[in-house]
């Protein structure tokens, strides 16, 4: 089950289940439409739940955290 904590860092680690686009959108930092630019840029590639919903895990919370502040994507998984 998803918990909300104060710092992003310890949100990540508690994240256990998918997230919505809001709900990734939150914990990244972001607006939620900045990940469906980053999503066209090919920079994230988020699953598709049984309604064809985007849904985030870890990796791809992870990644959004990692393009949000600009860092070099080279160490983080393909999207």
């Amino acid at each position: 089950m998803w918990q909300g904590a104060c710092h992003h860092g310890r949100a990540l680690l508690l994240c256990t289940r998918l997230l919505t686009r809001k709900e990734a959108a939150k914990l990244v930092g972001c607006h939620p439409n900045s990940l469906l630019i980053w999503e066209e840029k090919g920079l994230l590639t988020p699953k598709r739940d049984w309604r064809g919903w985007r849904v985030y895990d870890r990796d791809d919370l992870a990644r959004a955290m990692a393009v949000a502040a600009h860092l070099p994507l080279a160490d983080l998984p393909e999207p």
